[in-house]
């Protein structure tokens, strides 16, 4: 009698409903109101607990180690190629390790819509980074999960052309694939076809089932077989994609053998909801916003899709539903969307899918195949690098703001509720906000000045009515150390100069100045022209360097000479820069001039450039001065800031740098003077408004 009144019960909606209501309240209480706290006091400096996971890049270690029920990443710099030789055979996944260094908060957003790595750490229970002096293994593991996992891993090693793509396949690692080819996946809108998502999930069910099929087992058991296997492969893996299309396939099993008649989508509600209860903080995961928003989208349309026998129809209905319906995440998240990835899916699904996936598990049981798969991979990457450079197709919009990212969330309700009744697809609903939020970075006619935060070196933005100027680039130089192989290394113009730019829906930089010719102040100049639309380039009248030499030969520039007037918006400039043939002291400065602020950036100039302009020009009252030399000792000299006088300073210089940027007379001298200063290492990118309308 109970169980006749469960079955009517789970044929309504409401239950379902019910669950999912209390799973984000759950979820609210635990991530807001009452989050997970660390039980660390960051004073500690010894650590001991289970090696969860590490990586080796080049020289450099990252460890990930459990302590209680928290993570410490921690970091450590190999001095000999026989030290990471030997950590690798003695130390295996489950080892208790203890190591020794000191703790240190992760770093917060120095940008305005950047990426804060203390949240993401946060939300995977991490909330200490250590740099690690000394480690040593406490004791062995002995733990079956993780000899299991041991045993995989170098079974993967003998794939040596492959093994990353095993890794990320049957693992779910995607951390030693080379982050440039990762960047044009993602670019190319394919970033979900790494993770293992329902469809690998689905594959790997249908060939076990269909085996013990084969082999005469019935199929109740064949069901608890394949569900004992996926329970165990998510112990392993253990990622919100995989957690998602285990449990949905349970569900189902459970579903269709008991015939309890329950709806796709309420099975999917159910799991979505379970998952929050097993883990609230994946409400936070992008793979996790991911899977859920399409394969909710691809269940309520599933009729519809399945119509016709053609299997590109179907994809390229999959393809445009998958792309509409994960726009509002991928638009907050990287500010872009690539309309063309709805075209590429036609290409990459089948071969990764069909293809790429199944042959990595044939692989990882038959290395022999290695080679084959590694040809496959090289198609693969070379495609996705190819389209990544193409320019067409891929449009910046900008971060939506709240009143966007509301009508993004009604339209996708809309559209869910279209998909159910019509007989085609409700994407036309998407393209008034597409093109809204396309135009609306056009409407905002405000000045500002922007020093980003870019280390031991030197970048800053100046926005006025739709115009662009990047003054500088930054650079910091990465050197691998002799006898290691490093490939992850992610420039600063990646992680902060065009995610913010993109972020601000800014397509173009109108005006690129490089002041001078050091690494810190235009290393990152190729990268951005490669990578974003430049129109025009200026470099200081000095003698070139072999740096402005390479930019040359790869763009046109101009030479920037002294009393030449530039204009940007209602932002004037006007260059003081000489040839002075030090390369520090021909930098190129700039006078701005806005409304009645006056702006001077002096680039790199030492006392004897500020010696110089002061006897060439009647300067005015600053306003704003961006300090020479990131406030090093050689510049801003008392004759100089007498004359000036500014009104408050702006200093770029790295935390913690070798230089003592900004040394501590400069900031007596503005101390001495009731000048305000403000620092990137401190404050983090400075931003300061000139006009607002």
């Amino acid at each position: 009698m109970f169980l006749l009144k469960f079955r009517k019960t789970l044929l309504h909606s409401y239950p379902f409903y019910l669950v999912l209501i209390g799973a984000l309240l759950f979820t609210f209480l635990n991530t807001v109101l009452l989050p997970t706290k660390t039980t660390l006091t960051g004073t500690e400096t010894k650590i001991s607990g289970i090696l969860e996971e590490y990586k080796i890049d080049g020289n450099h270690l990252r460890l990930k180690i459990k302590y209680k029920k928290e993570f410490v990443v921690g970091h450590y710099y190999f001095e000999l190629k026989e030290q990471l030789e030997n950590f690798e055979k003695q130390v295996t996944l489950g080892d208790k390790i203890e190591v020794k260094g000191n703790l240190q908060l992760p770093k917060e957003s120095r940008v305005e819509n950047g990426f804060c790595y203390r949240t993401y750490l946060k939300n995977e229970k991490t909330f200490y980074l250590m740099n690690v002096e000394y480690l040593q293994i406490i004791s062995q593991n002995k733990n079956i999960y993780y000899m299991i996992k041991n045993k995989i891993k170098q079974k993967m090693k003998k794939a040596i052309k492959s093994q990353r793509y095993l890794e990320t396949f049957i693992l779910g690692e995607t951390s030693n694939l080379d982050q440039v080819v990762v960047e044009s996946f993602r670019r190319n809108g394919i970033s979900h076809l790494f993770a293992i998502s329902g469809m690998h999930i689905s594959l790997i069910s249908t060939i076990l089932i269909s085996l013990f099929k084969k082999i005469g087992v019935g199929e109740k058991k064949r069901y608890q077989l394949v569900s004992m296997f996926l329970l165990f492969y998510l112990i392993l893996t253990f990622s919100p994609s995989v957690l998602r299309a285990t449990l949905f396939f349970i569900l189902f099993s459970i579903n269709k053998y008991f015939y309890f008649y329950i709806k796709s989508f309420h099975i999917y509600l159910l799991t979505l909801s379970i998952c929050l209860f097993i883990n609230p903080y994946f409400i936070y995961s992008i793979g996790f916003q991911y899977s859920f928003l399409i394969s909710g989208a691809l269940i309520l349309a599933e009729n519809y899709i399945n119509k016709g026998k053609n299997y590109f129809n179907k994809l390229l209905k999959t393809s445009l539903l998958s792309f509409f319906t994960s726009s509002i995440i991928t638009i907050y998240h990287f500010y872009e969307l690539n309309f063309l990835s709805i075209l590429y899916n036609l290409f990459f699904v089948p071969l990764i899918s069909y293809l790429i996936f199944p042959l990595s598990l044939l692989t990882f049981i038959f290395p022999i195949l290695d080679s084959v798969l590694a040809l496959l991979i090289l198609l693969l990457e070379k495609v996705s690098l190819f389209l990544a450079n193409l320019s067409f197709g891929n449009i910046i919009l900008g971060r939506p703001n709240g009143i966007f990212i509301t009508l993004y969330i009604l339209i996708f309700i809309i559209s869910l509720w279209e998909i159910q009744k019509r007989k085609i697809l409700p994407f036309y609903l998407y393209l008034p906000l597409f093109l809204g939020q396309f135009l609306c970075p056009m409407l905002e006619n405000n000045s500002y000045l922007m020093m980003f935060d870019v280390g031991q070196g030197e970048s800053i933005l100046l926005k006025s009515k739709q115009k662009t100027m990047l003054i500088d680039t930054g650079g910091i130089k990465h050197f691998r150390k002799e006898g290691f192989k490093s490939s992850n290394y992610q420039s600063l113009v990646d992680q902060i100069t065009i995610p913010y730019l993109k972020s601000k829906g800014i397509r173009k930089i109108d005006i690129l100045i490089l002041t001078h010719g050091d690494y810190d102040h235009l290393g990152e100049a190729e990268t951005i022209i490669k990578k974003f639309k430049v129109k025009k380039i200026y470099i200081n009248n000095n003698k070139m360097n072999n740096l402005e030499k390479n930019l040359k030969l790869k763009r046109k520039v101009e030479k920037l000479g002294p009393d030449e007037i530039l204009q940007l918006g209602d932002v004037s400039l006007y260059s003081l820069n000489d040839d002075l043939k030090e390369e520090n002291d021909s930098s190129i400065i700039l006078l701005a001039s806005v409304k009645n602020i006056k702006i001077l950036l002096m680039g790199d100039a030492s006392c004897k450039t500020e010696k110089s302009i002061l006897k060439k020009y009647n300067l005015p009252k600053i306003d704003i001065l961006k300090v020479g030399h990131h406030g090093s000792k050689t510049s801003s000299c008392d004759m100089f800031l007498n004359e000036v006088d500014p009104s408050f300073a702006i200093i770029s210089a790295g935390e913690n740098n070798k230089f003592h940027h900004p040394h501590k007379i400069i900031l007596e001298r503005f101390q001495k003077r009731g000048i305000k200063y403000f620092i990137t290492s401190k404050q983090g990118s400075i931003k300061i408004p000139l006009i607002k309308t």
